[in-house]
């Protein structure tokens, strides 16, 4: 998008009420489940709800997606609360650590993007997960998954009644996603590689560091070959494979399902296009 382009509205609403089940995924009939990325779900020429709020949820669902990712953080008072950074800087007009201020401050500082005139605040994840209810499975990008995070996720899932099977925790080591397993034997844990680590760097052998979780996600969506390789190992090890692609078309998509991938994260789903 050139700087002076006026973004186009995200006509989330003409969806329809049944959603765009894109390859009948949503978590439990089969297929890939297509996660909309916590940061946006649109390209970004398309006017969105900010990353990691409320409206972004329903407008994930509205748009077709299968379930929504959600970057987390904690307070000061050790509350999970939805957004990406350790620090205020990015997504919203103050600065600093998001742990130097409790739940109730945090949800008092407006997002930077308004949404329909409206300002939306930081939320708590307990009232994102609510908020979702039974529309489809969250994934939770648990940074930090030592004690006092995971005791936090805790709270928050029970404080929102939210069914733990449709929890999936993403983790960025293996001892981190053993406690989570531990605290949520029935969510699905995924060990997370690095966002810029990429084939031939990174390989299928990455599979192995998930022992004892239930899978992998990978950024290996524009590599078909690593894809292939990666689907060979991990129904070897009867682990799902989990790929986040943040950029590529339906057709894209479409070759991620036809080659076996059980979730994709992505930002790319479009509803026009999927209608074909």
């Amino acid at each position: 998008m050139t700087p002076d382009a006026t973004p186009t509205p995200l006509d989330a609403a003409a969806a329809g009420p049944e959603g765009l089940r894109l390859f009948g995924g949503g978590g439990g009939g089969g297929g890939t489940t297509i996660i909309a990325w916590g940061q946006r779900i649109a390209h970004p020429r398309f006017r969105q709800p900010p990353g990691n709020s409320l409206p972004l949820i329903d407008a994930a669902y509205a748009r077709g997606y299968d379930g929504v990712e959600l970057d987390v953080q904690l307070s000061s008072d050790d509350v999970l609360v939805l957004i990406h950074d350790h620090t205020l800087d990015a997504t919203t007009d103050l600065s600093g650590p998001v742990a130097r201020l409790t739940a109730e401050e945090l949800g008092r500082v407006p997002l930077k993007d308004p949404w329909c005139g409206e300002p939306t605040c930081i939320a708590p994840l307990s009232v994102a997960l609510a908020h979702n209810g039974a529309r489809g499975p969250v994934m939770v990008d648990m940074y930090h998954s030592d004690p006092r995070h995971v005791g936090a996720l805790r709270r928050s899932v029970a404080t929102a009644g939210f069914d733990h099977r449709r929890l999936i925790l993403l983790t960025h080591s293996n001892a981190g996603g053993l406690a989570l397993k531990a605290a949520f034997p029935e969510a699905v844990v995924l060990l997370k590689a690095r966002h810029d680590a990429f084939p031939p760097g990174l390989t299928s052998d990455f599979a192995y560091q998930a022992a004892g979780l239930d899978g992998v996600l990978v950024p290996i969506a524009n590599f078909k070959d690593s894809v292939i390789a990666f689907r060979l190992v991990t129904r070897r090890l009867g682990l799902k494979l989990a790929v986040y692609m943040h950029d590529g078309d339906m057709e894209a998509l479409r070759r991620l399902e036809e080659l076996g991938v059980d979730y994709v994260t992505s930002y790319t789903l479009d509803r026009a296009a999927r209608a074909g």
